[in-house]
């Protein structure tokens, strides 16, 4: 699975709507449930991507694995710049998707800390 996707944008302004994908990190919540399941029970993920192949889209395992909470999919803004040669926007535009994905991460773990927790 690719990490990056950039699909629409302006290029009158330079920006870009991307979905990234990162590997669900090992380990568990502080309820003890596993951060795969409490993303697939807590948040349903649904991929934004077409199902197929080619650009824009993933296969059917790829969504699936989304829909499994063992992939996370999120969407950042890229700015471009006419100027700078591909070796360029491509260092630049992962170094978005790593900030993207390092808030992201941190977001499902502030929102999916206690997910799963019972008590009684």
């Amino acid at each position: 699975m690719a990490n990056l996707h950039v699909l629409t944008g302006n290029a009158a302004s330079g920006q870009y709507r991307v979905i990234g994908h990162v590997a669900t990190p090992a380990g568990n919540n502080s309820a003890g449930v596993s951060w795969a399941t409490a993303i697939k029970n807590g948040i349903v993920p649904v991929t934004s991507l077409a199902i197929g192949s080619g650009s824009g889209a993933i296969t059917t395992a790829e969504a699936n694995n989304v829909a499994n909470g063992t992939i996370i999919e999120f969407e950042f803004t890229w700015q471009d710049h006419d100027e700078w040669d591909i070796a360029t926007k491509q260092a630049d535009l992962n170094a978005k998707w790593t900030a993207a994905k390092d808030v992201r991460l941190a977001e499902l773990q502030n929102q999916l800390k206690l997910f799963g927790y019972t008590a009684g």
